[in-house]
């Protein structure tokens, strides 16, 4: 995909965006596919080289599918996305832990404007990844109390 693809895909200039922060992050590849035609991403490790894969919603897609976005929020959620995706593939690891959210949030802070920041559904994407990183911190079960 050329970069002109690329940025009017994503709405900004989303190759020195993922540069930059593959860099920070020590990833070495990464493969980006705008073919996802729900506004969700994921990403998976691919072939003998491990290439980091990342499948993404076009900008298109987002606002369609949630209208109550506006342009700026369907960019900063997109970018949000590729901090959780390069995140999860840093720590090769799928599940919302503290070391994904942690480095996601990071991430966010340091690459999203504050204007972006400030967005009701990035300040809500960063409580929902704070509540999925937390331990359960009940009693633990005992082999008595199991259910068969």
């Amino acid at each position: 995909m050329d970069l002109d693809t690329l940025r009017q895909l994503a709405g900004f200039d989303a190759d020195q965006y993922i540069k930059k922060m593959k860099g920070e992050l020590g990833i070495k590849r990464v493969r980006v596919l705008f073919d996802n035609t729900n506004s969700q991403a994921m990403s998976r490790h691919v072939g003998p080289d491990e290439v980091l894969e990342i499948h993404l919603p076009a900008l298109t897609t987002i606002l369609s599918q949630k209208p109550e976005l506006s342009t700026g929020e369907g960019v900063a959620k997109l970018k949000s996305a590729i901090a959780e995706e390069l995140c999860h593939g840093q720590f090769r690891d799928t599940d919302h832990s503290r070391s994904v959210v942690g480095c996601t949030i990071s991430e966010m802070q340091k690459h999203l404007t504050n204007e972006e920041m400030s967005y009701p559904y990035i300040k809500e994407k960063i409580s929902r990844l704070e509540q999925a990183a937390q331990v359960f911190k009940g009693s633990p079960i005992k082999k008595s109390e199991q259910l068969d």
